[in-house]
């Protein structure tokens, strides 16, 4: 009766760990796919989508033990596609704002609007220029948004300063334009 009991318990600890084995298992599976889907979707342009993904993922091994190079993996991807979406926000930013470059017909306030997101977006410069993404056209590339994003910046700086501000405003703007030359002059894809 003793042997009987114990052999049952011993096939229960076993459904147990086959259950648990299969669920990890499961989990694991899931976020390796939602890597894979994630790596297409960038080759692809879908920035968003791929962020969704791989936060699945990393939310699917959460916890997990022996996961750790799946979730570096995650989380690097996951890097990538946040920072190619902050390119992807400047340069749709740029295309709404570029008109206001030499416009001096554009009201106080939405010069002052897009100065602080100008300010914004040239606080994310580092980030925003560690967005590999071998899709871009020349054009397209963080450094010329970034240059762009100088050019305008510079430009509502200096409209926006009163006569007595002015002098300020023009060495702020010479100081990002220089900055800009650094990064273009780093560039081997100048």
């Amino acid at each position: 009766m003793l042997f009987r009991s114990a052999g049952v318990m011993v096939f229960a600890i076993l459904g147990v760990a086959a259950a648990l084995l299969g669920h990890y298992r499961h989990r694991v599976r899931q976020a390796d796919e939602a890597l894979e889907s994630a790596t297409l979707r960038l080759e692809k342009g879908g920035r968003s989508g791929a962020i969704l993904d791989l936060q699945r993922g990393l939310g699917l091994i959460d916890g997990l033990p022996f996961c750790g190079d799946l979730s570096d993996a995650l989380r690097g991807k996951l890097l990538l596609a946040q920072r190619r979406l902050k390119h992807w926000e400047l340069h749709r930013f740029l295309d709404q704002v570029r008109y206001v470059y030499g416009d001096d017909h554009a009201s106080p306030d939405h010069l002052r609007s897009v100065e602080s997101r100008c300010k914004e977006f040239w606080a994310q410069r580092e980030e925003i220029l560690q967005a590999e993404d071998p899709t871009l056209k020349p054009d397209d590339l963080p450094t010329r948004d970034l240059l762009e994003l100088a050019l305008v910046w510079s430009d509502v700086l200096v409209r926006l300063a009163t006569p007595q501000e002015r002098p300020q405003a023009q060495a702020k703007a010479a100081s990002i334009l220089r900055s800009v030359e650094s990064i273009e002059g780093s560039n081997p894809d100048r």
